[in-house]
Protein backbone atom coordinates (compact mmCIF):
# COMPACT_ATOMS: atom_id res chain seq x y z
CA UNK A 1 0.00 0.00 0.00
CA UNK A 2 2.84 2.36 0.77
CA UNK A 3 4.11 1.89 -2.79
CA UNK A 4 0.70 2.62 -4.30
CA UNK A 5 -0.08 -0.89 -5.54
CA UNK A 6 -3.03 -1.59 -3.26
CA UNK A 7 -5.61 -0.13 -0.92
CA UNK A 8 -7.61 -1.52 1.97
CA UNK A 9 -10.68 -3.45 0.90
CA UNK A 10 -13.95 -1.58 1.67
CA UNK A 11 -15.09 -4.44 3.94
CA UNK A 12 -11.90 -4.38 6.03
CA UNK A 13 -12.77 -4.29 9.70
CA UNK A 14 -16.16 -5.97 9.45
CA UNK A 15 -16.46 -8.85 11.93
CA UNK A 16 -16.05 -11.65 9.37
CA UNK A 17 -13.41 -9.89 7.21
CA UNK A 18 -9.69 -9.84 7.97
CA UNK A 19 -8.20 -6.45 8.79
CA UNK A 20 -5.33 -7.34 6.44
CA UNK A 21 -7.36 -7.74 3.24
CA UNK A 22 -6.45 -5.39 0.39
CA UNK A 23 -7.31 -4.83 -3.25
CA UNK A 24 -4.41 -4.82 -5.71
CA UNK A 25 -4.68 -2.57 -8.74
CA UNK A 26 -4.77 -4.21 -12.16
CA UNK A 27 -1.53 -4.12 -14.16
CA UNK A 28 -1.39 -1.87 -17.22
CA UNK A 29 1.68 -3.26 -18.95
CA UNK A 30 4.03 -6.28 -18.87
CA UNK A 31 6.31 -4.74 -16.21
CA UNK A 32 3.35 -4.21 -13.91
CA UNK A 33 2.18 -7.79 -14.52
CA UNK A 34 5.45 -8.94 -12.97
CA UNK A 35 4.88 -6.78 -9.89
CA UNK A 36 1.30 -7.94 -9.42
CA UNK A 37 2.33 -11.57 -9.94
CA UNK A 38 4.95 -11.17 -7.22
CA UNK A 39 2.41 -9.61 -4.84
CA UNK A 40 -0.21 -12.28 -5.44
CA UNK A 41 2.33 -15.10 -5.11
CA UNK A 42 3.62 -13.68 -1.82
CA UNK A 43 0.06 -13.33 -0.54
CA UNK A 44 -0.77 -16.91 -1.52
CA UNK A 45 2.34 -18.22 0.24
CA UNK A 46 1.52 -16.22 3.37
CA UNK A 47 -2.07 -17.54 3.39
CA UNK A 48 -0.76 -21.10 3.14
CA UNK A 49 1.68 -20.54 6.00
CA UNK A 50 4.75 -21.00 3.84
CA UNK A 51 5.93 -17.39 3.65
Amino acid sequence: MASGWAEKHPLTGYPSVSRDIVMVYAPRDPAEIEVVTTLVTASWRYARGSA
